[in-house]
């Protein structure tokens, strides 16, 4: 569409008051006819999945009167979660509503206009090329997002991350602005992923780039500003054998963890004596220490398996010594910025040698769950639970359970204070079956 005029007066003389109103008035049209495709008309559109087939040109699958170039587009219900773009070149924003089901968006590329959100907890799976007019926010609200197809760019574009969740790239991206990532995670799976090495990334104090998939990544800048997530590094190796190939500036101190594979060793000691007031006898209520290596390796984003062993030795409850390696899976059911909850399963052999009944060995199940909270940027709530039963034997068995809270003081060392319960249904003779302390201590992470 197209407006044209001509307005002839001789010797200069200033317009009529009129003349210059239908001027303008004309301009305007003209104006808003030439951004039309930016958006300028943009009407709000929201798939109800009801027309022909799954594709966007059928007119009952939208509200309204179908779709148009421009239109923001929401994508809400469960009904033809898999559609496809047949009809459209330019979209202004991409809106997941809340309660919508895993959407699929493919078909054939357009320019965005606007910015993408998902405001729902299922997986949004971005299948169609992206052209972005300009720097666009992709906020992951609610719920992660994936984008499969290619961002580009019409105009000098960067790509902004904002929300809790994770925005995944698996595509060659050749837009050239910054990859500002200010909260949650971005996680690439192409060399290529985070644009030309034109532009830049940027990684916030409460944010984390992962890499995953066995990628060398291109020569991009890369800055990083905190320790990511939970502690959990600003940088991440989330599986394969990942290289990040740009020069890495720290903004601040920062934290770069590899989670492929996860060694944590562990240990403790504690003791303490009483004193009847009375007689001035003494006597050792608690003498107990123990060590713990574990090995993770991470099969998925959720599933992984462990190998680990555990000694300790229990002075007032008479073990002499226990030893119990052993392997297993678990799952991470809850795996948000502030909240994690995994359970295990998995077997153990059990070796136990008291100080006052010889000394036996047994094959044990082993179930287990962990669950952490984080109540404020300092302070954790954490719970573990593990139950051991001897395979010949149900009723005999240990139980160890705790619950606390952790609170981070400075860098990476935290201060502990734990409620802890042990239980052995077959303790060497004159020990209890049940053992509950209190415990403070600090400890780092490394």
């Amino acid at each position: 569409m197209s407006a044209c005029c001509v307005f002839s007066q001789p010797n200069n003389a200033p317009l009529p008051a009129r003349s210059r109103s239908r001027l303008q008035a004309l301009a305007l049209i003209s104006a808003l006819t030439a951004v039309g495709i930016d958006g300028a008309f943009a009407a709000p559109r929201t798939w109800g999945g009801s027309g022909t087939g799954v594709i966007w040109s059928s007119t009952a699958n939208w509200s309204g009167s179908g779709v148009s170039n421009g239109d923001d587009l929401t994508f809400a219900g469960t009904t033809k979660l898999s559609n496809t773009n047949d009809i459209l070149t330019s979209i202004g924003s991409i809106t997941f509503g809340s309660g919508a089901g895993a959407f699929v968006l493919g078909g054939n590329a357009v320019t965005l206009t606007a910015d993408v959100t998902n405001n729902d907890d299922s997986i949004q799976t971005i299948d169609l090329g992206l052209n972005m007019s300009a720097t666009r926010t992709f906020a992951a609200t609610s719920g992660n997002l994936v984008m499969n197809g290619v961002l580009g760019q019409t105009a000098a574009a960067g790509l902004t991350k904002t929300g809790n969740f994770s925005l995944t790239l698996t595509n060659s991206n050749s837009y050239a602005g910054l990859t500002d990532i200010q909260a949650g995670v971005v996680n690439i799976r192409h060399a290529n992923a985070l644009g030309t090495t034109a532009g830049a990334t940027s990684v916030g104090a409460t944010a984390a780039l992962e890499i995953q998939g066995g990628i060398t990544t291109a020569a991009e800048a890369l800055t990083i500003n905190g320790t990511g997530i939970s502690s959990g590094g600003a940088l991440r190796n989330v599986s394969g054998n990942n290289n990040y190939a740009g020069a890495i500036t720290l903004g601040a101190a920062s934290r770069i963890n590899s989670d492929a594979n996860t060694l944590t060793l562990s240990g403790g000691y504690a003791y303490e004596r009483q004193k009847d007031r009375a007689t001035g006898t003494g006597n050792t209520t608690v003498d107990n220490w123990f060590g713990q290596a574990r090995l993770e390796h991470n099969l998925s984003e959720r599933f992984y398996d462990y190998a680990q062993v555990r000694v300790e030795q229990d002075n007032v409850a008479n073990l002499q010594l226990r030893v119990s390696p052993g392997v297993g899976a678990g799952y991470r059911w809850v795996l948000t910025r502030n909240e994690h909850f995994n359970t295990e399963a998995g077997v153990n052999w059990v070796y136990a040698q008291y100080s006052t009944d010889g000394n036996n060995d047994h094959i044990a199940l082993r179930f287990a769950y962990h669950y952490d909270r984080k109540l404020n940027d300092k302070v954790s709530l954490v719970h573990n639970v593990e139950y051991l039963p001897n395979v010949a034997d149900w009723g005999d068995y240990n139980l160890n359970a705790d619950v606390g809270l952790r609170a981070m003081l400075v860098g990476t060392l935290f201060a502990e204070f734990k409620v802890v319960w042990q239980r052995d249904s077959t303790p060497a003779p004159g020990a209890l079956e049940d053992d509950l302390r209190y415990t403070v201590g600090m400890g780092f992470n490394f």
